[in-house]
């Protein structure tokens, strides 16, 4: 991959020059990120030139069409040698005036590949297309006018007129780790540990309470910040990037879930503990608040596991995976729990008439 830009001061015009041995789809970005980014996006049209696409980057989703763009496709500078092996060659020219490098120094770009084009109608400059099997970021100095300024990637390193950032191979690991992570803090962890709670109170004992506390305080916990880390190893820290949260809906909900929702369910576990008494004749209302919010959390996570696996583009057999371990882990409740193990155990008083749930005089301690 190869891009050469040359600042014209006459016409004021910035031209650049793309090019590549990848047959799918090529682009260069402004920022550090896609989030926020003006994009221009190549492929093979089907007329066997090049159709270059305008658009703006939606955080991890496909980026959006600019319905009124920017550039001007023009032929390839006669002084620009375009290698015989380049698959996808392009140039165009944007407005000096239209800000999008800054004339006092380095400029900040992002580029992806692919070599997976389009599918459709690859002379529509609206088609969606696949996600980038490589990507990074770089910067070119563009305040010198009719200078000739170019970047290279060769062997998943910037060379040249650029700068550093995280090679592609290494960013798609730090993606696949955190979903991994997350999938294991809020697809697997949590149903173990309510499963515990609904179910193990009258065969555990007190090590209910611990098992249920371990499970979602350290395990819910540790693998949530490991999540949150590979999220902030894989974001190239430029100025005017919203760290974490993203601009999109599964970085805003992913926020909400790990650093709001999550901290105050664990301090309504701690509530609902410390004013446990063996003597309560029914569920008091802080405990229920803690049950309804601990669904409600699950199933936030739930829904944005699904919608990052959707950022992520994977195969449908991913997704399709992740619903049966869904579905899989809800029967395993009703058959598992609620008929082969009687239903939902409760710790309050049995009156004299025999009514209420079970009478648990064995620790104060107490996390429904």
């Amino acid at each position: 991959f190869c891009v050469t830009a040359i600042r014209d001061s006459t016409t004021n015009l910035i031209t650049f020059t793309v090019y590549s041995k990848y047959t799918g789809w090529i682009s260069i970005g402004t920022g550090g990120s896609m989030s926020g980014s003006t994009m221009f996006v190549g492929w093979k049209s089907a007329d066997g030139g090049v159709l270059v696409s305008q658009r703006q980057g939606n955080g991890h989703n496909i980026p959006l069409y600019t319905k009124t763009p920017l550039y001007k496709v023009v032929p390839n500078p006669e002084n620009i040698s375009i290698p015989l092996d380049a698959a996808i060659a392009f140039s165009f020219t944007v407005p000096v005036s239209s800000n999008i490098v800054n004339l006092n120094g380095s400029s900040n770009f992002i580029f992806g590949v692919s070599n997976e084009g389009p599918t459709g109608n690859t002379s529509d400059p609206t088609i969606s297309f696949p996600q980038h099997s490589l990507y990074s970021s770089f910067s070119m100095d563009l305040s010198k006018t009719d200078a000739d300024v170019s970047s290279s990637l060769k062997s998943g390193k910037i060379i040249g007129g650029g700068g550093g950032g995280n090679s592609g191979n290494n960013a798609i690991s730090l993606l696949f780790l955190h979903g991994l992570f997350m999938f294991i803090a809020w697809s697997v962890i949590p149903f173990v540990a309510v499963f515990i709670a609904r179910y193990m109170k009258d065969r555990w004992g007190h090590r209910w309470y611990l098992a249920h506390k371990w499970l979602m305080l350290y395990g819910v916990g540790l693998f949530t910040v490991a999540g949150l880390l590979t999220v902030e190893l894989n974001i190239t820290p430029y100025d005017g990037l919203v760290r974490l949260i993203g601009g999109s809906n599964h970085g805003i909900i992913g926020t909400v879930v790990a650093l709001i929702i999550y901290p105050l369910q664990i301090l309504l576990g701690y509530v609902s503990n410390a004013l446990w008494t063996a003597e309560r004749t029914e569920i008091p209302w802080w405990d229920k608040v803690h049950w309804w919010l601990g669904r409600a959390v699950i199933i936030l996570a739930i829904v944005n596991t699904y919608l990052g696996l959707v950022a992520y583009r994977v195969d449908v057999g991913w997704i399709v995976g992740y619903w049966v371990w869904i579905a899989a882990a809800l029967i395993a409740f009703v058959v598992v729990g609620e008929y082969l193990l009687g239903g939902v155990v409760h710790h309050v008083k049995v009156d004299n008439d025999g009514k209420g749930g079970l009478n648990a005089s064995w620790s104060k301690e107490e996390l429904i």
